[in-house]
């Protein structure tokens, strides 16, 4: 396997997000589940536990949202020469890019990806629009970049990596999706802005996601979930906006916001129960994912597909989807050689764990729950 398939064993790429088996950490899933061989109660799950463990989820900050977003934008402005923000005009990144520009933080290069050549993507041409109208509107000097993510882009992954691309840092098995953090290794967009800017000062700037509660027996818990979280798992360098040690209370501050839209709903709409907080946050009720994106104060470009998360489950991280047939179909119909090495993989993980990726997926695992408060009946 090459350096990247190794990774599990560099701090730098494990970071607060990862998962465990005993003493053994990994940003691979499947080589936690082949630790454990297949048992996937011995795997456990930690995102940020490490800091949250040490911070006081029980008290609300009080230093406004606006505050924290101006904060974070100089924090990353002041740590790097040149900053790059990967943008696809929802809520997460929309937030972040706002945060830059109404606080006068200079930002050098939005960074959009193009894989309509092989995959549906409503929010494309709305993500560019509005990335142009900021810039004009702004009069900003910030450099629009929109990238292709050609197929063959997808080819060369698995053809260097082979069947052992499933040991891939946050390999989600999807056809598409599993090339995600390598794309940070690789992609001449990113090379090319490495190249000319010295070692460690450029920042790579990914905003998501948003934080997630539970309420259990009245009380309320933030945690994580890794089936939601792939896109976090072995950054290395790339700097995530929203989910970082160096700012907790954005976390918290969200969480508490998150809480009371929830209770809210619990409390006036009849009939409603704790049920409607897993559903929110699941992408299955358009209208409300709405609302609680603006409840907890993010922002969205006019795409109706991106204000209502109709994407988000379409492209669901399964191998199997639908939706990735034109991909897989003409992987499979021109490039032989490259399906054979990704169903291969499939098949792989099956015999080392005994999951059928397929046709059953593997179960999701939760982070540990940290308490917030109780909840409040009105």
């Amino acid at each position: 396997m090459s350096d990247l398939l190794n990774d599990h064993l560099d701090p730098r790429r494990i970071g607060h997000t990862y998962w465990q088996v005993g003493d053994f950490k990994t940003i691979s899933k499947i080589a936690a589940l082949e630790k454990a061989s297949g048992n996937l109660d011995k795997v456990k799950f930690h995102c940020m536990d490490d800091l949250w463990d040490t911070v006081d989820s029980t008290v609300e900050p009080t230093i406004s949202w606006d505050d924290l977003l101006r904060i974070r934008a100089w924090q990353l402005r002041d740590r790097y020469t040149y900053l790059a923000l990967s943008y696809s005009g929802g809520w997460d990144s929309s937030t972040a890019l706002m945060s830059f520009v109404k606080n006068n933080v200079p930002l050098d290069e939005i960074i959009i990806y193009d894989r309509r050549n092989y995959m549906e993507d409503a929010e494309m041409d709305g993500a560019i629009a509005t990335a142009q109208k900021v810039i004009k509107d702004y009069n900003l000097t910030t450099k629009l970049t929109v990238t292709n993510l050609e197929w063959d882009y997808h080819a060369k992954v698995y053809e260097q990596y082979g069947e052992n691309y499933i040991y891939l840092p946050g390999c989600q098995l999807c056809f598409n999706q599993t090339t995600r953090i390598v794309k940070h290794s690789n992609m001449p967009i990113w090379q090319q802005i490495r190249n000319q800017h010295p070692e460690d000062s450029v920042g790579f700037v990914e905003a998501h996601d948003k934080p997630r509660v539970t309420l259990y027996d009245s009380k309320w818990y933030h945690f994580y979930i890794d089936s939601g979280m792939y896109t976090m798992v072995g950054k290395g360098g790339v700097e995530m906006y929203y989910h970082t040690p160096h700012l907790p209370e954005l976390q918290l501050k969200q969480i508490y916001m998150s809480i009371r839209y929830f209770e809210n709903l619990i409390n006036t709409i009849p009939g409603t129960t704790a049920d409607i907080v897993h559903k929110v946050q699941s992408f299955v009720c358009p209208d409300l994912y709405a609302e609680w994106n603006r409840c907890i104060g993010r922002v969205c470009s006019p795409s109706e597909s991106a204000i209502h998360g109709l994407s988000k489950m379409q492209n669901f991280f399964s191998p199997n989807k639908t939706e990735l047939a034109r991909l897989t179909g003409h992987t499979q119909d021109y490039m032989g050689k490259i399906h054979k090495i990704w169903q291969g993989g499939l098949h792989k993980v099956k015999e080392l764990s005994g999951y059928d990726a397929v046709n059953e997926g593997i179960p999701p695992l939760m982070s540990k729950q940290h308490y917030v408060r109780d909840f409040i009946k009105k």
